[in-house]
């Protein structure tokens, strides 16, 4: 075979990455997929996503959960899973919008703001129903949140990266794209998130939080060993993560 540097170049990264434990079985059933769907003309990344839907484990899922458990098992106020209906993020999805989120402090615990329209919603996530908040009350769960919880984000991101990251993350953005476009908004489908810290070393946001996010109905008990399994789908973070000031 004649020589293809990029070809080298491929075959080398995938090689590194299995080796390290990066990538596992899983990941590489995902490479074979993507290839046999440019062997079938078939170019369309989202249709390779809902195949690897069915095949890639929650491994990488669940251990972003149990790092971000292990630093914050004593901080009960922050370790919080929201279950909220499809149906209060209509706004962004109908409209084929990035959904973006704010995290807040509010009366000492995490709470998360949904921002559409240039308007601010507190999620209600008790009695499922967003609350339209004014500048004076988002002035105060945000300062609250950078004082407090976002504090104690910022120290543990620090301490994680060596002493080379301090801001946290703020705010997350959820692209339409790959997340969305097969929800169909019904008042039984719920979005799923669980706190958590990314932890891969090959994505730039390695050490900070996130979510994990799945999709399924409202249950009223979680497995908390393994809350993954109370979910129908399961998406691992593909996240935009925004510390202060982006």
């Amino acid at each position: 075979m004649e020589h293809n540097q990029y070809l080298n170049e491929i075959l080398y990264l995938i090689e590194k990455a299995y080796s390290s434990k990066n990538i596992d079985k899983n990941h590489l059933d995902y490479i074979h997929l993507f290839v046999n769907d440019l062997e079938s003309n078939n170019k369309s990344l989202h249709a390779v996503y809902k195949k690897m839907d069915d095949i890639v484990s929650n491994k990488l899922a669940n251990d972003y959960i149990t790092l971000f458990t292990t630093h914050f098992s004593l901080h009960p106020a922050v370790t919080e899973s929201f279950k909220i209906k499809s149906t209060l993020f209509r706004d962004s999805i109908s409209n084929q919008k990035d959904t973006i989120l704010q995290l807040v402090e509010d009366e000492g615990i995490l709470q998360l703001v949904y921002l559409s329209n240039d308007n601010r919603y507190l999620i209600d996530c008790e009695n499922q129903k967003l609350i339209l908040i004014n500048e004076d009350k988002w002035n105060r769960v945000t300062n609250s949140f950078n004082q407090n919880l976002g504090k104690a984000l910022d120290d543990n991101l620090y301490k994680l990266s060596n002493t080379t990251l301090k801001d946290n993350t703020r705010k997350i953005t959820i692209p339409y794209t790959n997340n969305f476009n097969d929800l169909k908004l019904d008042e039984n489908e719920y979005i799923h998130f669980y706190s958590a810290i990314v932890n891969n070393p090959y994505d730039k946001n390695h050490h900070r939080f996130t979510f994990v996010m799945g999709f399924g109905k409202k249950e009223e008990h979680y497995n908390l060993r393994s809350p993954l399994n109370n979910t129908n789908r399961n998406y691992f973070d593909t996240f935009q993560l925004c510390p202060p000031g982006c």
